[in-house]
C-alpha cells in the first residue's frame, strides 16, 4: 500500500474517532461525573471510598453517553435539515451502529449501578426510563421536564449511602437541579434555528429562579455545614442573567448556542455549590476540577 492510501486511511480513522467523541458529547460527560461526585459528598461519602465512587461515576457517564446518542438517533431527520455535519446525518456513523452503541452504554450504566447497591440500581433505572420517555416525548411540553428529571436523578445517584431513597435533605438540591436543567432545556430548544424570545425569556427566568432558590436556601440537618457555597451560586446567577439577557436582546443562533454551552457547564458550578454546602471548600474544589477538562474539550468538540 502506498503512502497516499495510508495517509487517507489515517485521516478516515481520525475523522471516525472525532465523530464518536462528538456523538457522546465528551465534554459533557464531565458534568455528569460532577453530579455524582456532588451527590456523593452531599450524602457524606468519603473520597477514600473510591471503588464505589468510580462505579457510580462510570454508571452516570454510560447512562449520559447512551442517552445523548439515543437523542441523536431520534433527531436524525431534524439534524439532516439543520445540522447535516453531525456524525449520523453526515454518514460518518451509521444510525444502526449508533443505536447499538446507545443500548450497550445504557445497559452498562445500569449494570455498574447494580454493583453498588439496590438503591443505586433503582435510581439508574429511573434515569433510564426518563431517557426513553424524553426521546419519545421530546417535542411536547413534557420534554424539558423529563430532561430535568434525568439530571435530578443523576445527582441522586451519587447519594447511594442515604438511608432512604428520597430523604428531605436530598430533595432540596435535587429540586434546584431539576428546575435549572428543565428551564435550560426550554432555553435551548431549536437553538440552531427558529428559537423565540418568549422561550428565551422563560428559560432564563426559570434558571435564575433555580439558582436563587439554591443561593437563598439555608439547608439544615446532617448535610449542612457550610454556607459560603452561596458565593458560587451567585457567580452562576450572574452568568445566567448576563448571557440570558444578551440572547434575548439579540436571539441569533450563535449567541444562543454560546449561552447554552455556558449553561451546561454551569451545572458543574451548581454541583460545586451543593458539595460545598456539605463538605466545605475541599469538596467544591474536587467538583470544580471537573470543569477544566470540560472547558478545554468544549473548544474542539460539540456540547449541544
Amino acid at each position: 500500500m502506498d503512502d497516499p492510501q495510508m495517509a487517507q486511511m489515517n485521516v478516515d480513522k481520525r475523522k471516525t474517532l472525532r465523530a464518536y467523541l462528538d456523538l457522546v458529547r465528551l465534554p459533557n460527560l464531565f458534568t455528569a461525573a460532577a453530579d455524582v461526585l456532588a451527590g456523593f459528598l452531599f450524602a457524606g461519602g468519603m473520597l477514600s471510598e473510591w471503588t464505589v465512587l468510580f462505579r457510580l461515576i462510570g454508571a452516570s457517564i454510560c447512562l449520559y453517553a447512551g442517552g445523548v446518542i439515543l437523542n441523536d438517533v431520534a433527531d436524525v431527520q431534524l439534524d439532516t435539515a439543520e445540522r447535516p455535519h453531525r456524525p449520523i446525518p453526515s454518514g460518518v456513523i451509521a444510525r444502526s451502529k449508533a443505536l447499538a452503541l446507545a443500548g450497550l452504554l445504557l445497559l452498562l450504566g445500569i449494570g455498574l449501578a447494580a454493583l453498588v447497591s439496590t438503591q443505586a440500581l433503582l435510581v439508574a433505572a429511573a434515569i433510564f426510563v426518563s431517557i426513553i420517555l424524553y426521546n419519545l416525548l421530546k417535542p411536547t411540553p413534557a420534554g424539558p421536564v423529563l430532561m430535568g428529571l434525568c439530571r435530578a436523578f443523576n445527582l441522586l445517584l451519587g447519594m447511594y449511602g442515604l438511608n432512604t431513597l428520597l430523604p428531605l435533605p436530598a430533595v432540596r438540591p435535587m429540586g434546584a437541579m431539576f428546575l435549572y436543567v428543565t428551564f435550560l432545556t426550554v432555553f435551548a430548544r431549536r437553538e440552531a434555528g427558529g428559537t423565540s424570545r418568549g422561550r428565551l425569556v422563560l428559560g432564563t427566568a426559570g434558571m435564575a429562579a433555580a439558582v436563587v432558590s439554591l443561593w437563598g436556601l439555608r439547608w439544615h440537618g446532617d448535610n449542612s455545614h457550610y454556607h459560603e457555597y452561596r458565593f458560587l451560586a451567585a457567580a452562576l446567577l450572574g452568568g445566567v442573567l448576563y448571557l440570558g439577557l444578551t440572547s434575548i436582546l439579540q436571539p441569533t443562533a450563535m449567541r444562543v448556542q454560546r449561552a447554552v454551552k455556558f449553561f451546561i457547564m454551569g451545572i458543574v458550578l451548581l454541583d460545586a455549590a451543593v458539595a460545598w454546602n456539605a463538605s466545605g471548600p475541599a469538596g467544591a474544589i474536587a467538583v470544580l476540577s471537573l470543569l477544566f477538562p470540560c472547558v478545554l474539550l468544549a473548544r474542539v468538540l460539540r456540547v449541544t
